[in-house]
């Protein structure tokens, strides 16, 4: 029987449970090319990925952040109706620990209007009933604010250091837990590149939904 190594497990959504890398270039892609006449890279995007919409667009063209919006909310939309899935295996994962009574959520860039229904489209909205997104929260990952407001809604507010991990792909997953005082584990099937990852420093790094699975509930 597998013994939970952390009490309560809180998740990013893009590029960790659900993937959505090649969803959100494709999306991207669609607004750069309709709004400013020209396809973003691909490797210019993922390395985005982790951050507010707002953010990302605003790097590109501070002035025309609400176009470039506007037109990548509907495709993205589009998309995670029609062509999404889960990370392989991760689902699984999120299911297991929800029946070893270990308290999980979410804690995601991406508004919770969008990742509350998906992650019910994929059948996890009751393993992962706490959802926080862009609209809860007034600063955003790198801050540790998305992680306190998963833990608050979780009851576990306080919690003991030790006790809470927080899992992502990207480097400011990372940032996000050491701010937050968690534990963070860096996984590398999403948009974040390995180097990266490692260079951030995470408390464990993971490649497979089966090392994370013993990661987190070892026998």
């Amino acid at each position: 029987m597998p013994t939970p190594r952390w009490s309560t497990v809180v998740l990013d959504f893009d590029g960790t449970i659900a993937d959505t890398t090649e969803l959100i270039v494709e999306a991207f892609q669609h607004a750069t090319t309709q709004v400013l006449g020209f396809a973003e890279p691909p490797e210019v995007i993922r390395r985005g990925i982790g951050r507010t919409l707002p953010d990302r667009m605003g790097d590109l063209a501070p002035d025309r952040i609400d176009e470039l919006t506007a037109a990548y909310v509907p495709r993205i939309e589009q998309l995670l109706a029609t062509r999404l899935a889960a990370c392989p295996g991760v689902d699984d994962v999120v299911r297991e620990l929800a029946t070893h009574g270990v308290s999980c959520g979410v804690a995601t860039s991406r508004r919770r209007a969008q990742a509350a229904p998906a992650l019910a489209r994929l059948g996890l909205a009751d393993a992962l009933p706490v959802v926080i997104g862009l609209e809860d929260c007034e600063r955003h990952k790198p801050h540790a604010e998305p992680i306190e407001r998963a833990l608050a809604a979780l009851g576990r507010a306080g919690a003991p250091a030790g006790s809470v991990v927080y899992v992502g792909d990207a480097v400011v997953d990372v940032e996000a837990s050491r701010a937050a005082g968690v534990d963070s584990i860096a996984v590398t099937w999403g948009a974040g590149e390995r180097a990266a990852l490692e260079a951030a420093a995470p408390d464990h790094l993971v490649t497979t939904a089966d090392e994370l699975r013993e990661l987190l509930l070892p026998r």
